[in-house]
């Protein structure tokens, strides 16, 4: 089949020739392109054919015509070469390609066909319109092909030096939204960013695309100095299928960077990518990722529907949180690095849940990772040299959610700027679990070793119920188990250390106690206890029996626990600051004393 834009020249140039030959216009004596070409070349021996209104602008007019056509490959230096291009005889379908966008030889060359009838919005990549005339240029991509930012228009000339560039804001977002059109009807082809630093504004990714660099050290996006919010937004939008069936949100990210125009400087809301909350679930992967020196956080998201994998990726050196998400249903986490980020690393709030493998989470200028009501576990990988403590853990009152250290994770070199002030774990709240099997703590705390700057291993606030398991963990070689330093291999899962406290009575003279029994676990300044006690003789005891804490132990403020006597009531028992028992009574405060009752109970308090 004949291309339509050489019929539609040869169309334009006979229309020239019959205008020389044949005033009258009936085309007698015409016999095509050839005889018209020698016509022409009898009657006009410039063969300029000056009348032809395809003519490529700044194209030779002084050859022959059938050489003229012979000859030319319907090419153009740019895009502002293919605006110039006259269309009024062109046929729909005509097709030219561009030698670059900006330039020959630009990166950005492209295929476009010519539709007369769009009208179409010019977004400068996938439809561009003539400077005179109407009908659109259109972009021709095949599905499963590249589309180069180049070809949007994209200039990555940024310069760090001068702090100037182009802002490829609407090229950038042109090619996101054409990629996603593509993808809604299963054709789909892939955003190639050339290697360079690209200087733009924030885009948003409302459904299926894929963003391919040249690797994280090469593709450079730097968010403007003036922006508020993300460098790049992912919104879902939509339903979760298309008509045809496809996946509407599935967004695959590979090799590049995103940093910041002026670094650190900036909207604390410049993060390098923002999950936001979506209208349907989303599905991203990201693999050799890395976001750094940005305003706000490298990663930042609250709320969003999906799952998100990162793999050998790597948020280092941010305002913010190297990573910050919240209330999100599934995060991934494979071979990443954290890393320098002021206000700490890692940041997770009522996260549902977030596997970390082998996680290298270092250096923060706040908390390795600061853990909230979020179901989190970790397998191998490390926290280290970090300004406070390696992780703070805040545990979930539902009892739903638990953090899980595993596989050989290590802990080293925390609390590096405060002395004898943080710790590598601490921990806080009630509910939910924590597990600690086959870690590596590495330093002993400060007390035992002046040249570590940890208080503990482990610190538990006092007020703290967290169950807590312990196993096959390896301490750093002299660590002792004394109060005030929890880091003991074995400390939780261990049996309580025994003892035989005393019952009494008060008012009582007559008051005779039977055998008593109690056990006790000492973590840092919290005691968890239980004791029973089983009363020979009541006697004239009168408001409360009274059973002793271990030793000298004595709380350190005033607390409560829930006690029951073997007659089936339950007792209120109270503990009172600096006294060393627990004050028993039934909990319709009468006292609580019979014959052979036995009365047991267990708690924790703080201790002074």
């Amino acid at each position: 089949m004949a291309d339509p834009l050489l019929l539609s020249l040869a169309t334009a140039t006979l229309d020239a020739v019959s205008g020389k030959l044949d005033p009258t216009g009936d085309g007698s004596g015409l016999s095509g392109i050839a005889k018209a070409a020698d016509i022409a070349g009898k009657l006009d021996k410039t063969g300029d054919a000056s009348g032809a209104s395809a003519t490529p602008p700044g194209g030779a007019s002084s050859r022959g015509i059938g050489d003229w056509l012979a000859a030319t490959h319907f090419n153009v230096a740019s895009v502002a070469a293919l605006r110039a291009w006259p269309v009024g005889s062109l046929l729909s379908g005509a097709i030219v390609r561009t030698s670059g966008y900006y330039a020959t030889a630009d990166g950005g060359g492209a295929e476009y066909v010519w539709s007369p009838a769009s009208s179409v919005a010019d977004d400068g990549c996938m439809a561009i319109a003539p400077t005179s005339g109407t009908g659109r240029w259109l972009r021709q991509i095949p599905s499963g092909s590249d589309l180069s930012l180049l070809s949007c228009g994209v200039k990555a000339d940024f310069s760090f030096v001068s702090g100037t560039g182009t802002d490829n804001t609407a090229a950038i977002q042109a090619a996101i939204t054409a990629a996603q059109s593509a993808a809604s009807g299963g054709q789909g082809f892939r955003i190639k960013a050339p290697p360079g630093y690209m200087l733009h504004g924030p885009v948003l990714i409302a459904s299926q695309v894929e963003i391919d660099g040249a690797g994280s050290q090469s593709s450079v996006f730097v968010l403007k100095s003036s922006a508020a919010t993300a460098a790049l937004t992912i919104q879902t939008a939509g339903s979760d299928f298309t008509s045809q069936g496809y996946p509407a949100a599935n967004i695959k990210l590979t090799g590049f960077r995103i940093m910041g125009q002026a670094g650190k400087g900036g909207n604390a809301g410049g993060h390098g990518i923002e999950f936001a909350n979506g209208t349907i679930p989303a599905w991203v992967r990201a693999t050799d990722i890395t976001l750094t020196n940005l305003p706000g956080s490298g990663l930042h998201a609250n709320g969003f529907p999906g799952f998100a994998e990162f793999t050998r990726s790597v948020f280092v050196n941010n305002n913010l949180y190297g990573t910050d998400t919240g209330s999100t249903a599934d995060w991934r986490f494979v071979n990443c690095d954290w890393g320098a980020n002021t206000a700490g690393n890692l940041r997770s709030q009522y996260d549902a849940q977030m596997l970390l493998i082998n996680p290298n989470i270092s250096g923060a200028g706040g908390y390795g990772a600061e853990i909230s009501q979020s179901d989190i576990k970790v397998v191998g990988g490390s926290a280290d040299l970090n300004n406070k403590s390696g992780i703070k853990y805040t545990a979930n009152p539902n009892g739903i959610y638990r953090l899980v250290l595993t596989g050989g994770f290590s802990f080293g070199g925390n609390s590096r700027t405060a002395v004898n002030t943080y710790h590598d774990i601490e921990v806080y709240g009630s509910g939910s679990g924590l597990l600690i099997s086959g870690v590596r703590f590495s330093h002993k705390p400060y007390v035992q070793d002046a040249t570590s700057n940890i208080t503990n291993n482990i610190f538990i606030d006092p007020s703290s119920t967290v169950p807590i398991t312990e196993n096959s963990n390896q301490f750093a070689s002299g660590s002792l188990v004394s109060p005030g330093v929890t880091n003991a291999p074995n400390r939780f899962g261990a049996a309580f250390t025994t003892y035989t406290p005393s019952m009494v009575a008060s008012g009582a003279t007559t008051f005779v106690s039977g055998a008593t029994s109690g056990r006790y676990q000492i973590a840092g300044k919290r005691l968890d206890f239980s004791v029973s006690g089983t009363i020979t003789t009541s006697g004239n005891g009168t408001t409360w029996v009274a059973i002793a804490l271990p030793g000298t132990l004595k709380p350190a403020a005033a607390g409560t626990v829930t006690g029951f006597g073997s007659n089936g009531k339950v007792l209120s028992g109270q503990m009172i600051a600096g006294t060393g028992f627990v004050f028993f009574r039934n909990a319709d405060g009468t006292y609580p004393g019979a014959d052979g009752l036995t009365i047991t109970a267990s708690g924790t308090v703080e201790i002074q």
